[in-house]
């Protein structure tokens, strides 16, 4: 049985980033998105499959991180038959946070997620507010959120919470 065989236009791949690797196009250079990060290597995806590659060990650019969901510009080494990240494509929505420690900086979490779901039970752990946040969170990233009701099962007022939420975040998909 074969495979199945995925380019990148599976994992996201769109005009905008097209128009943005065209500024990077070169000899031995690919395009990949990070699907895993491992702290010192991250699991990138490209038109030649899954790839293990090693992290920079010099910044990229000044205050460029690299997130779970960035388009990378990939280098091939035919001598080590190893590739280099070159270069971190522009986002069009992230997942930010500040991060722990002393200075004040943005950790960015997840890039380029077209669409969040926002999980809300119905049980006793229902909360507006920590929705409104989350709401806040997606709508801030640029991703179009969706709230995803669960444990009905566990709930009396399922219709007037259901209520509630669509109360809460107006035009959202419930």
């Amino acid at each position: 049985m074969k495979g199945i065989i995925m380019s990148i236009k599976d994992y996201g791949w769109n005009e905008f980033f097209e128009l943005e690797w065209k500024k990077h196009i070169k000899d031995g250079f690919l395009p990949g998105r990070i699907i895993a990060d491992y702290g010192q290597s991250v699991r990138v995806m490209t038109d030649d499959g899954e790839l293990l590659v090693k992290r920079p060990v010099t910044k990229l650019e000044e205050g460029m991180q690299m997130a779970v969901g960035d388009w990378l510009v990939l280098q091939y080494f035919q001598g080590s038959k190893t590739y280099q990240i070159q270069a971190v494509l522009p986002r069009q929505t992230k997942f930010s946070r500040v991060a722990a420690g002393i200075e004040v900086k943005e950790q960015i979490v997840a890039a380029n997620v077209d669409i969040v779901f926002l999980i809300q039970s119905l049980n006793k752990d229902f909360n507006m507010r920590r929705l409104e946040r989350y709401m806040i969170t997606a709508w801030e990233s640029g991703a179009r959120p969706v709230v995803v009701l669960t444990k009905a099962d566990c709930c009396d007022n399922v219709k007037d919470k259901i209520s509630i939420v669509y109360s809460t975040v107006p035009g959202v998909e419930v």
